[in-house]
């Protein structure tokens, strides 16, 4: 019997040869799917995500360079049998769409939004809560400017609306 050839389905992580000879797709519960996944590029930005939630990692493309200036970040993939792509700055430029990869690019799971309530509720318990509410902020970089800035004056939380979808 010949098998069908492998197809790309909807649902992204199966083929045809699943679905015709056992009924359901293949699934692996530690797959993240897209809309879960987070690109992260930039020396500092990298970094920073690293020390705060390596657990969040998923893989990571680096420059050629990558093992001397980046070790901590290899080691935890080997030892956590993460995927790491040790490939030319161009080929980063192709996988950010960007130039300003800076030899560094994490591909992550997204931090799960707080729930309003919840977050009322710890301002309330906390001395010191300040909320940041934003619409229609637009451009990542004045975004990114934002949250620096209300990060160093101890905002707790911020509440984003946007006609667009920005993926943070």
């Amino acid at each position: 019997m010949r098998r069908p050839p492998f197809k790309r389905s909807k649902n992204n992580f199966s083929d045809d040869r699943d679905q015709q000879e056992f009924g359901t797709p293949s699934v692996n519960k530690k797959t993240v799917t897209h809309k879960e996944e987070m690109m992260i590029y930039g020396v500092h930005s990298c970094q920073t995500f690293f020390k705060q939630r390596p657990e969040g990692l998923i893989r990571a493309y680096m420059s050629e360079d990558g093992p001397k200036r980046f070790p901590e970040i290899i080691s935890y993939c080997v030892a956590n049998k993460l995927a790491y792509h040790l490939i030319s700055d161009k080929e980063l430029e192709k996988v950010c769409a960007t130039p300003h990869h800076s030899g560094i690019i994490l591909m992550t799971k997204k931090r799960p939004s707080i729930i309003l309530p919840r977050l009322l509720d710890d301002l309330q318990k906390s001395s010191h809560g300040i909320l940041l509410g934003l619409e229609k902020v637009e451009n990542p970089h004045n975004l990114g400017a934002i949250l620096r800035t209300a990060a160093h004056f101890g905002v707790k939380g911020v509440i984003y609306l946007s006609e667009k979808n920005i993926n943070t």
